[in-house]
């Protein structure tokens, strides 16, 4: 699948905001979202921290994005370590 020139500026931006090349390899992982979930669910929080040194539009902007091109930025939903996921207490 071809990535969008918006998708990709949305995958180098969470990139960035976690102090990561944006790579060629880096930003296609993105594209292949559902199994490098997890590596993802880390840049997502990685990223939240930085808000404040820029604007929260950035951030909200690069998750909506993601959202439209298929990237869970949900990282407290099903399957992803949430507590409700836990089934051994």
């Amino acid at each position: 699948m071809a990535m969008s020139r918006e998708f990709r500026w949305a995958a180098s931006t969470l990139l960035q905001m976690n102090n990561l090349p944006a790579s060629p390899t880096n930003i296609a992982a993105f594209a292949n979202s559902r199994a490098n979930q997890q590596w993802i669910n880390v840049l997502i929080k990685g990223g939240q921290p930085q808000i404040g040194s820029m604007t929260s539009g950035v951030y909200d902007k690069v998750m909506n994005i993601l959202t439209a091109n298929g990237v869970v930025t949900n990282i407290y939903g099903p399957g992803n370590g949430s507590v409700n996921n836990i089934t051994n207490i």
